[in-house]
């Protein structure tokens, strides 16, 4: 039976659509009746203003284009400076050491002047960049630019601000072996203004130099600029779309007609006498904005027309980006619009009430038919959940009974190694006793009550285990606060005689950290990923170090818990598969494969947490093993 809900669902399902379609339907004829009514002048109206909007959308569009591309361009400029000057100092660096170790039986006077040769004359970025090599007391080597200063020590050389460049590049060569600085100098040819410039150096181990070279960060940037306006030119769209730049002297640094390309068109005017250079470098010093005037020339026509320009300035280069669209392309559009308008308008309205309802007609045929699909498909669906649900609860059921099946195993095992040594110790006290009384009858009460004190001991600590293997198989009824550190000490305390005979070692790095839950079930959980660790380490051939690292701790609002062993890791062909029901690489009689899965079971459901494994390198006093990482997280109180 379908409850209240889902019955109102259904009647939704029924009604919406329906009411939807009427209302779709009156709105659409009544709308469609307004427009018709309306002359054609209008409609001519509407078109013009929409193309107007549109093409200066698609103006400013393509304009915003270039003018994204450039500042993308200017904020990488000195990144790909930097790894130009980079990439030529490994060079020169590589020369350098190239010719060291060839020469290594010549004498040191002789390799460095066949590196002073190899380095002095090279060039590079248009001939403006050169390498500069200094000794680490600041005594220049090569200094293509300025030979007088060669053998010069220009430690307290400062540059125009004042810095000490060169103890700057031995700093980084000294303490980074290798990196950029950038300092203000003055150009050749101008010695009014100063110019930041970007240098890389390299430290050279064999000689105690460095090399390293610079770069004007304008003069890269004037090659980034080329690049752009050579794409900017050849930058077409449309029938006669294109984008021009001017500089801020009015000199036309791109334009449709390459004729205009280089030329100062300050003074240009249309027919009507607007000056449409000082109009487009006034809008781009402002920010952006349109404009219109008669264009000297249309591409497709080759003669004047009316065009509407967007204009956008880029302040850092003092340029002026802009784009048109011709006003008379819409003329055209206008005539075409007409002609369908006429044949459209005839049949129009009759077309419309017909198609709205025949479609609400068969929307109401389809909404009675889809409920009734829907309404079986809930009834259905409702039918298998139950099964599924029955199912997976016996299912899960069967697989938890059989999980504590096998830890009741493995704890009768523990057991067994646990009582081993404290029972032999109390045989070997009674039969002491027992020997000592019967060859001295006149035994004192001191020695009878010492080994009687070490017999009570050792059934001390056989009772004592009892009610820890007890405390384990006891069912949680409620979810309650509890330590995991506690709760990973009570575990290590039920595994602790298997570990020490497998001579297995436990490192633990644990932080005090409460959740709520069932102890026990996250006892259980630890002790199927420790056992897994355990059956994984005895079998590996690496006898000198078997070690299992647990650490817990607090990560906002999580306790994260991590086990890590140095068994070698889980092959990554299974590693994906170890938390499924019955999934085992152990024989059958050896593993049952629910222990991981009822781990993540009792992780995920029953703790609202999740569990992981991924192999990873493991340290262990100097060495390095691989292993696998179980990384558990449960929300904390």
């Amino acid at each position: 039976m379908l409850n209240k809900s889902e019955k109102n669902l259904l009647l939704l399902i029924r009604i919406i659509p329906i009411l939807i379609i009427i209302f779709f339907s009156i709105f659409t004829t009544t709308f469609s009746l307004i427009q018709n009514n309306q002359s054609f002048e209008k409609e001519v109206k509407k078109l013009k203003e929409e193309y107007t909007s549109s093409s200066k959308e698609r103006v400013k569009e393509e304009v915003e284009r270039v003018y994204n591309t450039i500042i993308t361009e200017k904020e990488t400029t000195e990144k790909r400076l930097k790894e130009n000057i980079k990439s030529r100092v490994n060079e020169a660096y590589t020369i350098a050491l190239s010719i060291y170790k060839e020469n290594i039986d010549k004498s040191k006077e002789e390799i460095i002047k066949t590196i002073k040769s190899a380095l002095r004359n090279i060039r590079f970025n248009d001939n403006r960049g050169y390498f500069f090599v200094y000794k680490m007391d600041g005594t220049n080597i090569i200094l293509p630019k300025s030979m007088n200063l060669e053998g010069e020590n220009l430690l307290d050389l400062p540059d125009a601000k004042g810095n000490f460049v060169i103890q700057e590049f031995i700093d980084i060569a000294k303490n980074q072996k290798e990196g950029f600085h950038s300092w203000w100098w003055y150009k050749p040819q101008d010695n009014t203004k100063q110019h930041k410039k970007i240098g890389f150096v390299k430290y050279f181990e064999e000689l105690d130099w460095f090399i390293g070279t610079g770069e004007y960060v304008e003069d890269f940037e004037q090659e980034i600029q080329k690049h752009l306006l050579y794409i900017v030119q050849n930058l077409k769209y449309g029938k006669n779309g294109y984008v021009f730049i001017v500089d801020k002297d009015g000199v036309y640094l791109t334009h449709a007609n390459k004729k205009n390309v280089g030329i100062n068109r300050i003074d240009l005017k249309d027919p009507n006498g607007f000056m449409i250079t000082r109009e487009i470098l006034k809008i781009a010093q402002n920010g952006d904005g349109y404009t219109r005037y008669i264009g000297t020339i249309k591409p497709s026509t080759g003669k004047p027309a009316e065009k509407i320009t967007y204009v956008k300035g880029y302040k850092d280069w003092e340029w002026a980006i802009a784009s048109g669209a011709y006003i008379s392309d819409v003329d055209e559009i206008i005539a075409i619009k007409k002609a369908e308008l006429e044949e459209k308008n005839d049949f129009e309205i009759t077309k419309m009430l017909i198609s709205s309802l025949v479609v609400t007609l068969i929307f109401i045929v389809l909404s009675f038919i889809l409920t009734r699909i829907i309404q079986n498909y809930f009834i259905e669906y409702q039918e298998k959940v139950r099964d599924e649900t029955e199912t997976n609860r016996q299912k899960d059921e069967i697989m938890f009974q059989q999980s504590k099946m096998a830890a009741m195993g493995e704890m009768l095992e523990n057991i067994a190694h646990q009582w081993r040594q404290p029972l032999s110790a109390i045989s070997m006290q009674a039969s002491g006793l027992q020997l000592n009384i019967s060859f001295d009858k006149n035994m004192d009460k001191e020695t009878i009550n010492e080994k009687l004190n070490n017999i009570i001991k050792s059934t001390q600590f056989l009772s004592q285990t009892i009610d820890d293997f007890r405390d384990f198989f006891k069912v949680d009824k409620e979810k309650e606060l509890f330590e995991l550190k506690a709760a990973l000490e009570r575990t290590l305390k039920i595994v602790e005689s298997k570990f020490k005979n497998r001579n297995i070692e436990v490192v633990l790095d644990v932080s005090s950290v409460e959740i709520v839950g069932f102890e026990n079930e996250f006892i259980q959980a630890l002790m199927n990923i420790l056992n897994n660790a355990k059956d994984i380490l005895e079998n590996i051939n690496n006898k000198e170090a078997r070690v299992i690292k647990i650490s817990i701790a607090k990560q906002n609002d999580k306790a994260v818990i991590k086990i890590h062993d140095n068994g070698g890791g889980i092959p990554e062909d299974i590693i994906a598969k170890v938390f499924e029901p019955y999934f085992t690489t152990k024989h059958q009689s050896q593993g049952t494969g629910i222990g991981l899965y009822m781990t993540q079971q009792i992780i995920v459901k029953h703790l609202g947490g999740t569990i992981g494994v991924k192999n990873i390198p493991i340290e262990h006093k100097g060495k390095s093993y691989l292993g696998a990482e179980f990384t558990i997280t449960i929300p904390c109180t």
